[in-house]
């Protein structure tokens, strides 16, 4: 059997192109631990070097920065779930929570005078204090968005080992 074109892949095992009798060079991934034992020949014989140098593993910026992003996606989602302080309590910012501040306010009224803040503590709130609550959600939100804005700038901006090395914070 003719090999080619051995080349690490990203997940532990070797790439490769093997000439199939019918179909001509098809594309082939060896692994040490394949269920055939085909697999574990080439993949051996790869590592001992029959079928030349095996290239290194590489992802482009483009595949980076879209991995990049899916994290900012992920830190902004927990950002957003994570809660704010206001008036010496801890509060709730997950999308239900919102949608009942949301709807409180809607309605113009808090009908039971007090709202709960995430440590379960009952806490005197009239409309009003509602509305300062939700300006601190909003402006929350806000700088949550702007700092995925820079985030995304930033990594636009980078390439190689530095969007390699880049850290979501």
């Amino acid at each position: 059997m003719k090999i080619k074109n051995p080349k690490h892949n990203s997940t532990g095992g070797i790439d490769c192109e093997i000439e199939h009798h019918l179909l001509g060079w098809i594309p082939f991934t060896a692994t040490p631990d394949d269920t055939e034992i085909m697999g574990r020949e080439i993949y051996a014989a790869a590592v001992a070097g029959d079928y030349g140098e095996i290239a290194p593993y590489t992802i482009s910026d483009e595949a980076l920065r879209a991995d990049l992003h899916r994290q900012i996606q992920r830190w902004r989602d927990q950002q957003e779930n994570g809660g704010v302080d206001h008036m010496g309590h801890r509060w709730d910012t997950d999308q239900a929570a919102r949608d009942r501040i949301q709807s409180a306010l809607l309605a113009g009224s808090n009908p039971l005078g007090y709202w709960t803040s995430a440590d379960n503590v009952n806490v005197a709130m009239d409309i009003a204090g509602l509305q300062q609550l939700w300006s601190v959600v909003v402006q929350r939100g806000a700088a949550i968005h702007a700092r995925q804005r820079e985030m995304k700038d930033e990594i636009a901006a980078l390439s190689g080992v530095a969007l390699l090395d880049y850290q979501i914070k």
